[in-house]
């Protein structure tokens, strides 16, 4: 397992392996590049992926091809899928988890909920709807990604479930993350220095931290 602490300065990107991070947000919003982004930031480092698998609907997409993927499948692994002696990423771009099979919603729960932290894997899961993902998922996820979404009353409940303040979360939307491609990184991993950040490296400062600093 890794930690913020080695190396001292590692870049915000640089999640500590093993991560689990649900990308959120509509169509063209920017998930996949993100994700590739992060992906990229582990291989320049001194400890990279040795094997990375896209999950997708189709195994005609040649969007994850710059990665030179191991392995592109469009069904979930089973447990004894992994070489825990690697580092593995596993990318879930957009797979149609409204429609899973009862099996396949188990194998999606246990790579969540088992093999990230027992085979040596990260996982990134990009998908539209925050609250068409399994609710055990975003529970076991430690980062998440979010987009703003269209509908507003959203913002609140995804607040409560991240755990960020609702007001906070609308006011960054409405003024630090409001252009259409912009993300806010709601960093859960253990030690983070950088726990809320715009598009990946820009780290925020919410108005519930100001009042704290006031108070001290």
């Amino acid at each position: 397992m890794e930690s913020w602490s080695k190396p001292r300065k590692r870049s915000p990107a640089l999640i500590p392996h093993p991560f689990r991070l649900l990308a959120l947000g509509s169509v063209g919003r920017g998930k996949t590049l993100t994700m590739k982004n992060i992906f990229l930031a582990h291989q320049a480092s001194s400890r990279p992926f040795k094997e990375v698998y896209i999950c997708t609907c189709s195994l005609e997409s040649k969007e994850w091809n710059d990665l030179e993927p191991t392995g592109l499948m469009n069904e979930l692994p089973g447990i004894g899928f992994f070489n825990a002696k690697k580092k593995t990423a596993l990318i879930i771009d957009d797979f149609e988890m409204e429609r899973l099979s009862s099996d396949a919603r188990r194998r999606l729960s246990t790579i969540f909920r088992f093999i990230s932290t027992h085979r040596n894997l990260s996982v990134m899961c990009g998908y539209q709807s925050f609250f068409d993902v399994n609710s055990l998922i975003r529970k076991c996820s430690n980062v998440f990604l979010l987009y703003k979404p269209t509908a507003l009353n959203e913002i609140t409940m995804i607040g409560n479930r991240v755990g960020i303040d609702p007001d906070d979360l609308h006011n960054m939307f409405n003024t630090i993350c409001s252009g259409p491609y912009d993300s806010i990184m709601v960093d859960r991993s253990v030690g983070t220095p950088y726990p809320l950040r715009k598009n990946v490296f820009e780290i925020i400062e919410t108005k519930s931290d100001s009042e704290g600093e006031d108070d001290a």
